[in-house]
């Protein structure tokens, strides 16, 4: 028997759509969708997940995707934005940490709107321990992140060009080698994130330092489905689902009948519930719990 084995199997845009228009009857077995057809399905898949986006009810959660960002701090300055390393879609934060200039990465709280207002005085100086992240409703974009206390000194962080001729910032101190060269090296990632304007030539054998910054990793929203084959980070599982409110969306334009619809709704909803366990209806009985004990 096989050890040790992963889960390799991502489900494409169009295989998604394709199955849909198949479950509607838009398209006859062995034939291909054609041009319309397919644009149609995309457009009601990137609006689901759009959609998804916005469903936060009940213990549902949207369809979300996790990223890392590297803000990097400024002398006096309590407020990061987008150019100071913030990711321009953070819809929630999993876990913070302050990276001082020996490397060492220290916790920090994540904290609330109320949490934030009861600190004082909010320009206290030293090396940050809570973040609190300003909302923007209409864009996630315009987020800005509060750290408190203020930084008072931030060393140097260096910056060099990639073989690829963009800029990176050091994100940890190490002497360099030809494993942590961007992007060349495969263990790059560990030690330079992708930021800048004003690189210099990257070297083996040197020094290389990172200034005081915050790590973080939150979740975005997924990506859109811009190619056919675009699979934009999903999580295993959800093809099922996305084929049936596809189908559910394209059903009127193809005429289908009622109880067609009807019963693709319900497909759409044992989905869900395979996806989201705690949204079935609480029971009141035992299931036999006495047999056991």
């Amino acid at each position: 028997m096989a050890t040790g084995t992963t889960a390799n199997f991502t489900i494409k845009r169009n295989t998604i759509v394709e199955q849909a228009l198949r479950a509607v009857r838009a398209v006859k077995p062995g034939v291909q969708p054609d041009f319309n057809h397919m644009r149609d399905g995309v457009l009601a898949l990137n609006e689901i997940l759009r959609e998804e986006d916005q469903d936060q009810t009940g213990q549902k959660r949207s369809l979300w995707a996790l990223s890392d960002a590297h803000i990097f701090l400024a002398v006096g300055q309590y407020r990061y934005t987008t150019t100071e390393g913030l990711g321009s879609n953070v819809q929630d934060i999993v876990s913070l940490s302050f990276r001082d200039l020996g490397g060492a990465d220290n916790p920090m709280d994540y904290i609330s709107t109320l949490q934030y207002e009861a600190l004082s005085p909010k320009n206290e100086v030293g090396d940050p321990t809570k973040l609190y992240l300003e909302p923007n409703h209409l864009s996630l974009s315009s987020q800005a992140a509060l750290v408190w206390p203020v930084p008072s000194s931030i060393g140097t962080t260096s910056e060099v060009t990639g073989t690829d001729a963009l800029n990176y910032k050091c994100i940890l101190k190490h002497t360099s080698i030809a494993l942590t060269r961007p992007i060349t090296g495969a263990a790059y990632r560990n030690f330079w994130t992708q930021t800048g304007s004003s690189g210099s030539t990257w070297v083996v054998d040197t020094d290389y330092t990172n200034g005081t910054l915050i790590r973080m990793k939150y979740k975005r929203p997924l990506f859109d489905f811009d190619l056919a084959d675009d699979d934009p980070d999903l999580p295993l599982g959800w093809g099922n689902y996305l084929k049936w409110r596809v189908a559910v969306e394209l059903g009127p334009s193809f005429k289908v009948k009622t109880e067609d619809l009807l019963w693709f709704e319900k497909q759409v909803d044992k989905a869900a519930l395979k996806l989201f366990p705690n949204t079935r209806a609480k029971t009141s009985d035992y299931h036999n719990k006495g047999v056991f004990f």
